[in-house]
């Protein structure tokens, strides 16, 4: 129950944030007590990083699309909303290749991650390092604002590298 009611909190303080470039969330359907459905957005094409991954793209393409994913950021960072989970494939495109960048269903029982999950190796690609837990036991630095702007730019590498993911071939 405790879940239930975190998440409609989370619901009423998201349902009117967004703009253009942020996917946008309407709504919940409820099946009883249950969560049944998220109502979101409609989107056709899917994640950029299947897009710029399928074949080679103009650069035309790619500074539209990268304009556009700053533009999202750029929403984000005016609001003070810190997205734990910015990679390339959480820019999404629609039928019109706008650009739309998804806050939602990163993580269970909430719509958006609080706090970032460094167990996942794919996760920890995006963020910089000095935010990682060190070997020793110690926690990195918060992961905040600023720390956004270097998720960002592994996201426009990404774009340009043909989906590949940041720091794939590194070796410990």
């Amino acid at each position: 129950m405790k879940e239930r009611e975190y998440l409609l909190w989370q619901v009423q303080d998201r349902r009117h944030f967004g703009n253009h470039r942020i996917w946008r969330f309407w709504g919940l359907v409820m099946e009883g007590e249950q969560i049944a459905h998220l109502v979101m957005e409609d989107l056709t094409l899917g994640p950029v990083s299947e897009f710029v991954g399928a074949c080679q793209r103009s650069n035309v393409e790619l500074l539209s699309i990268a304009t556009q994913m700053s533009e999202a950021c750029r929403y984000l960072e005016r609001h003070n909303f810190i997205h734990r989970a910015l990679s390339l494939d959480a820019f999404l495109l629609n039928h019109d290749m706008q650009v739309k960048l998804t806050l939602y269903c990163f993580s269970s029982f909430t719509l958006f991650p609080l706090q970032n999950e460094y167990e996942d190796v794919d996760h920890c690609r995006w963020v910089p390092w000095e935010c990682l837990p060190h070997e020793n036991g110690k926690t990195g630095t918060p992961y905040d604002l600023t720390s956004m702007v270097y998720s960002h730019g592994n996201c426009l590498w990404s774009l340009y590298h043909s989906a590949l993911l940041p720091f794939e071939n590194e070796v410990k």
